[in-house]
């Protein structure tokens, strides 16, 4: 089972129009494989590949905690923006890990340390729709 590189629990599977991500049920942050990128890039037949595919839009930012990779052995993820949301790149898998950004405050989804359905379901569709959006596609699901 992989853990969450934020606060170490395990991270438990969600689907979403057919394509099977990561999601830590502690704090809402959300794994994506590399595999998982390319299901989404081949249903939207935007981008030839993934390798690069999320490079054009990363900012690296320095002065955040390192975080390991929960799918590979890489000891630190590299930090940084991707359209105003705080993500980490795995240089070795690929894979994306979008932490939890919370909603304004009086959104109604409990304090912090609580993480509801709700939430989940927010942080879960917000990260989905972060990648969607990068791919360049509104994603239909897979065919």
């Amino acid at each position: 089972m992989m853990k969450c590189p934020d606060c170490c629990q395990e991270l438990s599977p969600r689907m979403r129009e057919g394509v099977r991500v990561d999601v830590c049920m502690n704090c809402a942050g959300v794994w994506f494989d590399a595999g998982e990128l390319d299901t989404i890039r081949r249903a939207t037949e935007k981008r030839p590949e993934v390798a690069g595919l999320f490079e054009d839009h990363f900012r690296v930012v320095s002065g955040r905690p390192k975080r390991p990779c929960p799918r590979c052995s890489n000891p630190y993820l590299s930090s940084g923006i991707i359209r105003d949301r705080q993500v980490d790149l795995c240089d070795s898998c690929r894979g994306l890990w979008v932490p939890y950004k919370p909603p304004a405050k009086g959104a109604g989804f409990g304090i912090a340390g609580e993480i509801g359905e709700g939430m989940l379901d927010l942080a879960f569709n917000s990260a989905f729709d972060l990648v969607c959006e990068v791919i360049g596609s509104a994603f239909d699901g897979i065919p």
